[in-house]
């Protein structure tokens, strides 16, 4: 099957060859059949005799144009001038005299007096049943209870009319100088559902200036509340103070003086 498919190949190239080998052939019978080659041709020289003229050759001047050349310019240096500093020499302050300082006399203090604690109470009151025990104690605060709180019959004392169908408190304030302060303070009392504030000066039976008064019932009560005196705008002046009631017509009254300390 292979050789079958080889065979017009190998005939395709027996043709080429037997073409070639023909026209091989006719070339070489062509070149030996031809004319003869010829030599290479010579040259014959031949003298060359001028021919005779009576003219005369004239040569042709042809002016070439002289280029001129541009002038030529010499630099020249320029000094590039330097700037000298000259320094500015600040004025010499002559100084001034000295000045000496010339202590002034001295002050001697002077003494402050101290101011003594006599308020005339009018009316006075007399306390009946045990007298009360009052310690000082030390505070910051700008005021502190004169005395112990006094306790009397709102009948004996004549406060009011009310006689023992009353129950209430009352006093007035002090400065350091030992008299009623013009300063109007406030005095705020509170305990067993009572928040009261009374103003100084608005009762003078306890005081022309700095009198003030606070009722809390209509009878008599064994009832405890606090006091403390304060600014009107309610900034307190001192600590606070319990004042206790024996809950009888003969102590129906409480009577509390504040004074000032600083």
């Amino acid at each position: 099957m292979t050789s079958r498919n080889r065979t017009p190949i190998y005939n395709g190239i027996s043709v080429v060859f037997v073409v070639l080998t023909a026209l091989t052939s006719i070339l070489f019978l062509t070149k030996l059949l031809g004319p003869a080659e010829q030599g290479p041709i010579i040259p014959t020289l031949t003298r060359f005799v001028p021919p005779t003229s009576t003219s005369t050759f004239t040569p042709t001047v042809t002016n070439t144009p002289t280029r001129t050349p541009y002038p030529s310019f010499t630099p020249t240096n320029t000094d590039t001038p330097t700037i000298t500093f000259t320094p500015t020499i600040a004025p010499t302050i002559a100084p001034t005299s000295t000045i000496t300082d010339t202590p002034g006399p001295t002050l001697t203090p002077s003494i402050t007096p101290t101011a003594s604690i006599s308020p005339t109470l009018t009316p006075t009151l007399t306390p009946t049943g045990p007298t009360p025990t009052f310690t000082p104690t030390t505070s910051w605060y700008m005021f502190t209870l004169r005395e112990a709180v006094l306790f009397s019959s709102n009948s004996m004392n004549a406060a009011n009319s009310a006689g023992c169908a009353w129950q209430g408190m009352g006093g007035a304030v002090y400065g350091l100088d030992g008299q009623e302060v013009t300063t109007t303070y406030q005095i705020h009392v509170i305990g067993d559902g009572v928040d009261r504030i009374e103003r100084t000066g608005t009762n003078s039976f306890y005081g022309q200036r700095s009198g003030w008064e606070i009722v809390f019932d209509t009878r008599p009560s064994a009832q405890t509340y606090t006091i403390w005196i304060e600014t009107t705008l309610g900034v307190p002046l001192s600590d606070e103070f319990v004042v206790t009631y024996s809950g009888d017509c003969e102590h129906n009254l409480a009577t509390v003086y504040f004074v000032q300390i600083r």
